[in-house]
């Protein structure tokens, strides 16, 4: 599922002359795969069986935000399944559709201790010993769409490849944006970057040398891997 649509895409004035349903629907899908690569997650509910790392401590950490938990096992299909119960469960979960967006972004569950103990209990460690029944993504608040910025970089990456490679004009066009400086006439101006730095270095180091698209995926990358406890 690509994180806008052909309607999306004709909505903002791309013709059937420019690309027919089959590629346009191709580019919106390659845009997608990489707004997944760059960030490191996806953006659509995934309903699915993932088998994680026990992590031996208190914190396991997740790939991608919870929008729905079905089951949490230990000791892999067919071991202990822990109560989900919300307030009372064995399982507390960091990162729901109703969490803040600091919690989302760092997403991960936590074992509860007994009411005698002072501390949470660890996820036993070990490889793919702990089995997770459920939908995981970093959707919007109503976990049915992609957030409204990663669907307009959708589109803008998709659009910026529209012109085929034997269109030398549109090929010259999309070029042009790598120019950072110029001098006609006695005048010359330069582009800034985006970030700090040498002016125009946003545009030769960035993903795409668009700022509205990679100041975006900047923003909705995930976190280093592991998370922070």
């Amino acid at each position: 599922m690509s994180y806008a649509t052909l309607a999306d895409a004709r909505a903002e004035g791309v013709t059937i002359g420019q690309a027919d349903d089959t590629r346009l629907q191709r580019l919106l899908d390659d845009a997608t795969e990489l707004i997944d690569t760059i960030t490191g997650w996806w953006f659509v509910a995934r309903s699915a069986t993932y088998s994680l790392d026990g992590s031996g401590a208190p914190h396991l950490h997740l790939p991608a935000p919870i929008v729905s938990l079905t089951s949490v096992t230990l000791g892999g299909v067919g071991g202990t399944v822990l109560t989900l119960t919300a307030g009372t469960g064995e399982v507390i979960v960091y990162g729901a559709l109703t969490d803040p967006m600091s919690e989302r972004r760092n997403p991960k569950l936590m074992r509860r201790g007994s009411e005698s103990s002072r501390y949470p209990l660890k996820w036993p460690r070990g490889s793919k010993n702990v089995v997770i029944v459920g939908s995981l993504g970093m959707t919007d608040s109503t976990g049915s769409a992609p957030p409204r910025e990663i669907r307009e970089v959708c589109l803008r990456l998709a659009i910026r490849s529209l012109s085929l490679l034997t269109n030398a004009g549109g090929q010259a066009l999309r070029a042009a944006g790598d120019v950072v400086k110029e001098t006609t006439d006695g005048h010359s101006y330069e582009l800034a970057g985006a970030v700090a730095g040498a002016a125009g270095s946003w545009r030769r180091n960035g993903w795409t040398g668009d700022p509205d698209i990679d100041t975006v995926l900047m923003r909705w990358r995930a976190p280093i891997s592991g998370g922070v406890a």
